[in-house]
């Protein structure tokens, strides 16, 4: 029979030596890929970093076109409704204007047919009108006609 170290020697000894091959040539194997895992993975950070990169280089330049088009389009809705005001002002001037001389060439008729009225009855022997009789006559008649 054999002692435990005869055994240990003989049996178990290129047993472990074996097993210690091939973990080695396993632990090459392991170790290159994960160098080609490390490659792969540093080229495609690489690309990862470039197109984030021109992702913030495109949205910096889209931002500052919308920026520009933003300003744009406010300048040209400012200058719309300015001269939408100013028209309307404009407008509304000439509406008072005309307004004011309606009034006043009606006033003017008014004076010219109460001279003509007053000469027609000077002419008649009659005592002239004065406008606040006819103001009577109005309130008494209900209003213009």
């Amino acid at each position: 029979m054999r002692s435990l170290e005869a055994f240990q020697e003989e049996v178990l000894q290129p047993l472990r030596e074996r097993r210690n091959e091939v973990f080695k040539l396993l632990n090459v194997k392991m170790a290159s890929a994960y160098e080609a895992f490390a490659a792969v993975q540093s080229v495609h950070d690489d690309e990862e970093k470039e197109f984030y990169t021109e992702q913030a280089k495109r949205k910096v330049e889209f931002e500052a076109e919308q920026r520009k088009r933003l300003q744009g389009f406010v300048s040209y809705i400012r200058s719309c409704r300015i001269g939408a005001n100013i028209e309307l002002q404009k407008d509304l001037a000439d509406i008072k204007s005309k307004r004011r001389q309606a009034y006043e060439d009606c006033s003017d008729a008014i004076g010219a047919a109460f001279a003509d009225f007053n000469d027609e009855r000077k002419n008649a022997g009659e005592l002239p009108v004065t406008y606040d009789e006819i103001k009577k006559l109005i309130k008494e008649e209900g209003g213009e006609r």
